[in-house]
């Protein structure tokens, strides 16, 4: 087997075992996976870490950035802004084109997410879970290393 096919293969691995449309950030609280979820309630966006944490919602916000791409959320007059990180039961930080120059922006709704949603439509928002390295991407890790020591090798022996 080629050199090449070999680092397709362990290449093609890494990508498979890692999570699809996910940004990984690195927070004053750890490193996290972000995605973003449509229509989730109360009680799912109260699991986020900066639920009820103006400082790391904005932080997480301007980390994310547009990364996970643009949406046209209700009540936003048509105009397409990131994922919503909500904090209370009725406001969010965003960053509508771009955090930069000016930082994150918030929304407050009239009524609860719950309540909001059911009256004008789902809103996307930003979900984050604890990055993990799993052990299939540590192992392709290991290997391509071991192979590239192994090539070093065979060159400094010719």
């Amino acid at each position: 087997m080629s050199l090449i096919s070999r680092l397709a293969i362990l290449v093609g691995a890494f990508a498979f075992f890692s999570p699809a449309n996910a940004v990984l950030i690195n927070t004053s609280i750890g490193a996290f996976e972000v995605t973003a979820a449509a229509g989730l309630s109360i009680d799912q966006l109260d699991e986020q870490p900066w639920w009820d944490d103006n400082i790391l919602a904005r932080e997480f916000a301007e980390l994310v950035d547009l990364s996970l791409g643009t949406f046209v959320q209700p009540l936003s007059t048509g105009v397409e802004v990131a994922p919503f990180f909500a904090i209370t039961p009725t406001v969010a930080i965003y960053c509508g084109t771009g955090c930069d120059p000016f930082g994150a922006g918030a929304i407050v709704y009239p009524d609860n997410w719950d309540a909001s949603q059911a009256q004008f439509g789902p809103v996307t928002f930003a979900v984050a879970e604890r990055a993990q390295i799993s052990e299939p991407s540590v192992i392709s890790l290991l290997t391509f290393g071991l192979v590239g020591a192994g090539l070093a090798r065979r060159r400094v022996a010719r």
